[in-house]
């Protein structure tokens, strides 16, 4: 996802990084494929190197996940319509 796609409320899917991540294993990544809702964070300020979008993190509530609510980068996210 790019900055311009980011909304709260935006239904996305986890698709992991493109190319090759040191320690990735996507057939092995417990969120691969899961939906949710991007919903920020408690300060609403989800930029944390405003000079690289790569580098981007949103807090997304996943389906079925354990944790109320994940930090990831938006890069790895696709929107779900």
């Amino acid at each position: 996802m790019s900055r311009e796609e980011v909304r709260k409320g935006v239904r996305v899917i986890f698709r992991g990084p493109e190319g090759v991540a040191p320690l990735y294993d996507g057939e092995q990544h417990k969120l691969m494929g899961t939906v949710g809702v991007i919903v920020y964070g408690i300060s609403e300020d989800i930029w944390c190197y405003p000079d690289d979008p790569a580098s981007d993190l949103v807090w997304v509530a996943f389906e079925g996940d354990r944790f109320p609510r994940r930090q990831v980068s938006a890069a790895w996210l696709e929107s779900v319509v």
